[in-house]
């Protein structure tokens, strides 16, 4: 779900995947938060990770059904959208990968 290929966890990651299950947390929850972490900081950090996660457990919000309906969306911007957490037209997509 973390995109960890041809290693095991370190000590850390895997106290914090503990943590995670511990709080009720599921594969597929935490991949969404997985997800939202590398569009956010364009790499893997556990720390930052931990804080979403946190965030939902405080809120109580443990599925993916109640993630994907009651968590707020990402504060970014995507380019060719108007507001935040919305997700770009892949022809808007593959227009701006032809400009690059």
């Amino acid at each position: 779900v973390m995109d960890i290929n041809g290693r095991d966890f370190t000590d850390t990651e895997r106290r914090y995947v503990d943590v995670w299950v511990s709080w009720g947390f599921g594969a597929e929850a935490i991949g969404i938060a997985y997800d939202k972490t590398v569009t956010n900081t364009r790499k893997f950090s556990p720390g930052y990770m931990n804080r979403i996660l946190q965030s939902w457990h405080e809120k109580g919000l443990h599925t993916t059904q109640e993630i994907r309906e009651k968590d707020r969306p990402s504060p970014y911007v995507a380019p060719g959208t108007k507001k935040r957490g919305a997700v770009p037209d892949p022809e808007e997509i593959q227009k701006l990968v032809d400009q690059i």
